[in-house]
């Protein structure tokens, strides 16, 4: 590369739980998201009037298309729709999504009125380069898979697989159980069909994947249940994804490195509006999701989040960066500085040692080492 004036950048993003406009506390943010030349989110609500709610404890909807003029602010141009509440008012309320998106000319992935829709990449033109976005979950509820002939979004599910060795472990029991979960093959393929198609259409292919258990900031190899996750995000990265733009979580997960690509196993959520007096317009229960988040033992990393940042050029990613965000209470999401941001980057540090991947710290913001 002849001058780094050539180098392009685009920002990722986790959830975006949103029901009201931005507050002017974000404002840092959002001149720093103006800054690049995309910002790739995953929108965790519908944005519809229509549909009857899914019989499931949480649902969410945003009847407020003003909205939309926050994420034209953001600079959002991709949005993923591959989430356990994207149908949460069922087909009326996923059209009615699309519809609203479209409107506002902001791309979308992941669902659609069928499979083979859902699985249709965006392809954004960034300067002379071309970036593919695609868009997959493993939250599930068996309404909401796409199939050949029905609405819905890209299902990543897995099968779960209990191993007994009590002959061997009489010491300490507990390690005689080994739980193991591991790709469904044709999920797996079918996303893997899509990038064969991209590998030599685009300069760049992102994967955005809602998985993993809800608070939950430990990866494989330290909890179980996850080894599906590394499975899959090494896969996809084998068939020509640069990046994994991992959330579904709402806790920050460590970064890892494979074959000089990027993993971002859980980046949090961006935006979480929580407020329980406005629930009610979601259509939110309250129960034992408010119960979770007020544990202590769960809340001591909600509020800390993460935005990636992507620089690349004709040559390929030049350099990856993690800058830590707090959420306020209300919800919105502020860039942070000295011990917060400290706190933020020391532990996706540790997490990331774990997955064999290591950070440079410098000026408040992590850089990714390959």
């Amino acid at each position: 590369m002849s001058s780094r004036k050539k180098e392009k950048s685009i920002f990722i993003l986790g959830d975006l739980l949103i029901y009201d406009r931005i507050s002017p506390d974000s404002n840092n943010v959002i001149s720093l998201l103006k800054e690049g030349d995309a910002v790739l989110g995953n929108l965790e609500t519908t944005l519809a009037t229509k549909g009857y709610p899914a019989a499931k404890s949480v649902i969410l909807r945003t009847r407020d298309d003003s909205i939309i003029e926050d994420f034209k602010q953001m600079n959002l141009k991709i949005l993923s729709l591959a989430n356990n509440h994207t149908m949460d008012f069922g087909f009326e309320g996923l059209f009615e999504t699309i519809q609203v998106l479209d409107k506002h000319n902001i791309a979308h992935t992941g669902a659609g009125k069928n499979l083979e829709k859902a699985l249709k990449p965006v392809i954004l033109q960034v300067g002379d380069l071309n970036i593919a976005f695609i868009a997959c979950s493993s939250h599930l509820i068996s309404h909401s898979i796409a199939r050949d002939d029905r609405p819905g979004i890209v299902p990543l599910r897995f099968n779960i697989k209990v191993e007994v060795y009590g002959r061997d472990q009489q010491e300490s029991v507990v390690q005689a159980v080994n739980i193991m979960t591991e790709a469904d093959k044709e999920d797996l393929n079918n996303l893997i069909m899509v990038i064969d198609e991209l590998r030599n259409k685009t300069d760049l292919i992102i994967a955005s994947t809602h998985w993993n258990s809800p608070i939950q900031p430990l990866l494989p190899p330290r909890r179980p249940w996850g080894d599906f996750q590394c499975e899959v995000a090494h896969k996809l990265i084998d068939s020509g994804v640069d990046v994994i733009m991992g959330h579904g979580p709402h806790v920050l997960q460590g970064i890892e490195v494979y074959k000089k690509r990027f993993i971002f196993y859980s980046l949090g959520h961006f935006i979480y509006h929580t407020n329980r007096s406005k629930r009610k317009r979601l259509g939110t229960a309250n129960s034992a999701w408010s119960k979770t988040v007020a544990d202590p033992r769960a809340r001591w990393r909600f509020k800390e989040t993460a935005i990636g940042k992507i620089v690349f050029s004709e040559s390929g990613i030049e350099r990856v960066e993690v800058i830590p965000i707090m959420i306020n209470d209300n919800g919105n999401p502020q860039i942070t500085y000295n011990e917060s941001a400290m706190s933020i980057l020391n532990f996706l540090t540790s997490e990331s040692r774990f997955l064999g991947t290591s950070l440079k710290i410098k000026d408040n913001r992590g850089i990714v080492v390959t």
